[in-house]
C-alpha cells in the first residue's frame, strides 16, 4: 500500500501487487478506482462520507504462506530422493522401491487421505511426466462392442481393446486399449514419498504404485492429503487392485529403463499385422463399395466383415499386453509384502 499525497496533504491510498501493478486506489472523499487491464474504473458515492482515518498498518504487505507450501516444507526432508539420493526415474522401477523400502525409516513413511468430491484426487502415474511414450488415436472406422466383449483377459484389469481403420489412410490402422474408468487411489493407502516438485508429491504405495498427489487442494479440503505414519494395518485398503496398463504405459516404463525393453516390439509388430490386414481388406471392401449402391447397414456389415476377418492380431494384442500386465502385478505384490513388512517391523503402521 502507497499514500498519495500532494504538498503534504494526504489525498488517498494506491494497493499495488507484489507484480508492481497497481490494482486499487481509494481517495479520502470516499471513491474507489479499479485497475484492470490498463483500464481505470472509477466508483462514486452519491452523497459525502468521512474521511478515512489514520493506516492502521503500515509498510509492505506479508504474503502469507499457502497450507501446500507449509505441508511442502514439512514433508520433504523425508523423501526418498532426500534421505536415499535415488532418482526420478527410480519410483517406476519396482526393484529399486523395493529397495527403498527396505532402507525405510518409521520417520518416512505416509499415508493418504482422499481429498473427498470436491478435491483434486490421486490417480497413477507410472513416470515422471518427462518420459514420453507411443500412442495411436483411432482412425474412422472401429471395431464394435462385440469384439471387445470377447476379449475377457483384458477386461479383469478393467480394459477394453478396440482395432481401428480406415481406406484413405491405412498408415492410422492401429489397435488401441483404453481403462473403462479411471482407478482412484484409495483413501488410507499407505505409502512413502519419492520427491516432492512444487504442488505435486509423487507418493509410492506399499504395493509399489506410483503417484501423483496435489497438495494444493481447493479451500472447502481442509485436512491435509498426505499425513505421517503408514496407520493400522486393519486400514489398509486392498493392494494392487489397479493393475491396468495402456500401450503408451508400457512404452515409458521400457523408456525411463524400470522394465526390459521388450514387449513394445513386440506390439508394434502385432500391429503393424493389423494395419497391412486391414489395408488388405479395405482393398476388397471398397470393390464392393464402388461396384454398386449399399444402403448403410450392408456397409457396416462389410466393415465388420473385413475386421473380425483381422481380429486374430487383437487376440496376440491382448495376449501380450495382459502378460505385461500380470508379470508387474505380481511383482508388485511382492513390493507389498516387503514394504508392508518393513513397515510393521520399524513400527510405522499405528
Amino acid at each position: 500500500m502507497e499514500e498519495d499525497r500532494e504538498r503534504g496533504e494526504l489525498r488517498g491510498y494506491r494497493f499495488v501487487s507484489n507484480d508492481s501493478n497497481r490494482r486499487l486506489y481509494i481517495s479520502t472523499r470516499g471513491y474507489l478506482i479499479y485497475y484492470k487491464g490498463g483500464d481505470e474504473h472509477q466508483v462514486t458515492l452519491d452523497k459525502e462520507v468521512k474521511a478515512l482515518g489514520a493506516a492502521t498498518k503500515k509498510g509492505a504487505p506479508v504474503r502469507e504462506v499457502p497450507a501446500y507450501e507449509k505441508l511442502a516444507a514439512e514433508l520433504k526432508p523425508i523423501t526418498v530422493r532426500a534421505k536415499l539420493k535415488m532418482t526420478a526415474n527410480d519410483a517406476s522401477n519396482l526393484t529399486k522401491v523395493t529397495e527403498a523400502f527396505e532402507k525405510a525409516e518409521a520417520a518416512m513413511f505416509v499415508r493418504y487421505q482422499h481429498p473427498g468430491k470436491d478435491g483434486s484426487v490421486a490417480r497413477m502415474v507410472v513416470t515422471p511426466r518427462d518420459v514420453s511414450g507411443a500412442g495411436y488415436g483411432g482412425n474412422d472406422y472401429g471395431t464394435d462392442e462385440d469384439e471387445a466383449k470377447r476379449h475377457k483377459k483384458l477386461a479383469k484389469h478393467g480394459g477394453l481393446i478396440y482395432g481401428y481403420s480406415s481406406p484413405e489412410t491405412p498408415q492410422g490402422n492401429h489397435i488401441k486399449v483404453s481403462q473403462k474408468k479411471s482407478s482412484e487411489l484409495a483413501d488410507k493407502t499407505p505409502g512413502i514419498l519419492w520427491d516432492i516438485d512444487g504442488t505435486t508429491a509423487v507418493f509410492v504405495s506399499l504395493d509399489g504404485g506410483r503417484y501423483e498427489v496435489s497438495l494444493s487442494q481447493s479451500s472447502s479440503v481442509t485436512a491435509p492429503v498426505i499425513v505421517k505414519g503408514a496407520g493400522p494395518e486393519n486400514a489398509w485398503p486392498k493392494p494392487v487392485t489397479d493393475t491396468f496398463l495402456d500401450m503408451t504405459q508400457v512404452s515409458q516404463l521400457e523408456k525411463a529403463g524400470a522394465v526390459p525393453a521388450t514387449t513394445m516390439p513386440e506390439l508394434d509388430k502385432i500391429d503393424g499385422e493389423w494395419t497391412a490386414c486391414t489395408a488388405k481388406g479395405w482393398v476388397a471392401a471398397t470393390k464392393k463399395f464402388d461396384a454398386g449402391r449399399m444402403n448403410t447397414g450392408k456397409i457396416k456389415a462389410e466393415i465388420k466383415k473385413l475386421h473380425t476377418g483381422c481380429n486374430k492380431h487383437i487376440d496376440k494384442f491382448e495376449t501380450v499386453i495382459v502378460k505385461f500386465i500380470e508379470d508387474r502385478a505380481k511383482a508388485r505384490a511382492a513390493v507389498f509384502a516387503k514394504a508392508s513388512a518393513r513397515a510393521k517391523s520399524v513400527g510405522a503402521n499405528k
